[in-house]
């Protein structure tokens, strides 16, 4: 056993990391899970991920970020979680008039 799976197994983390390249659809890699079986912490950081380095390259306000969200909704992410990030990216975008974007 490797010290990196030593720890971890010792973290409880094996699953979540095993997931790394899994898709919503089950055809990410290694494709043995998909949907709900894939760890909360996982989808979170598929989005998570993609939306940073979209928003990056877009610019300020991440526009390609949404419609790249948007167009993998179901595909490569979990759909709620693409969901609420729109709902929230709509409150927070320099467009809306709310107040309290980040205080959540």
């Amino acid at each position: 056993m490797t010290m990196a799976l030593f720890v971890a197994r010792h973290l409880g983390v094996c699953r979540p990391l095993l997931q790394a390249f899994e898709r919503w659809d089950g055809r990410g890699v290694p494709g043995q899970a998909g949907g709900d079986e894939l760890a909360p912490a996982m989808r979170l950081v598929h989005l998570a991920d993609n939306v940073e380095a979209f928003h990056h390259t877009a610019g300020v306000e991440g526009a390609l970020a949404v419609a790249v969200a948007r167009e993998r909704r179901g595909t490569q992410f979990d759909p709620r979680l693409v969901d609420s990030f729109l709902d929230r990216h709509a409150t927070c975008s320099p467009a809306s008039t709310r107040s309290g974007c980040g205080t959540r």
